[in-house]
């Protein structure tokens, strides 16, 4: 995931356009860049602190569990998510991230450090199913979890933004967003 800031304005053809600066961070650092005027819009995965941001919901998809190759879970058709649950714990409330009970959560920053750490069996999670379509790996397996929870995208930006660029973003993305929807043309 990442975080956008708005640049210096173009001159000519492109008179209307805003160019943007991509800032990539973990997908825990994004409220606090937006709320330190670091980054001016971000997209995100829920749950997130949106304290100080407003928030439009731009999409929901289908997640999918990432484990280690091998994993015993891999193996188990009609998974649910207390067989996901049993004798792991969160490492963080609402979020989908599983460490053995009793063990610290590795660290990771990013989705590139949290399937490595999956890789190498330190942990299992569940993830949007984008996420198990770009990232094919022979380390890894992705298992459909029948009550898994679906992942909800939104767009968010600080409250106090009175940014033009921010706003077309947001209405751009929201367009989008809904253009893709299910059912639509």
């Amino acid at each position: 995931m990442g975080c956008s800031r708005t640049c210096s304005r173009p001159t000519g053809a492109e008179a209307e356009a805003v160019p943007i600066e991509v800032l990539f961070c973990g997908w825990r650092e994004q409220p606090g860049l937006l709320r330190a005027g670091e980054a001016d819009v971000a997209i995100v995965v829920e749950p997130f602190d949106t304290e100080g941001l407003d928030v439009e919901p731009l999409t929901r998809e289908p997640q999918v569990l990432a484990l280690p190759t091998g994993h015993p879970l891999a193996e188990r058709q009609g998974l649910r998510l207390a067989d996901v649950e049993a004798g792991r714990q969160r490492v963080a409330p609402g979020a989908h991230v599983y460490v053995r009970r009793g063990e610290p959560p590795p660290p990771f920053g990013d989705i590139v450090q949290m399937l490595r750490q999956i890789e190498l069996g330190r942990m299992i999670a569940l993830l949007p199913v984008s996420v198990a379509e770009r990232t094919a790996r022979p380390q890894l397996t992705w298992c459909r979890v029948d009550d898994a929870p679906e992942a909800a995208f939104a767009v968010a930006w600080p409250q106090n933004s009175r940014s033009r660029a921010v706003a077309t973003f947001v209405r751009v993305a929201t367009t989008v967003s809904a253009s893709r929807a299910p059912g639509t043309a």
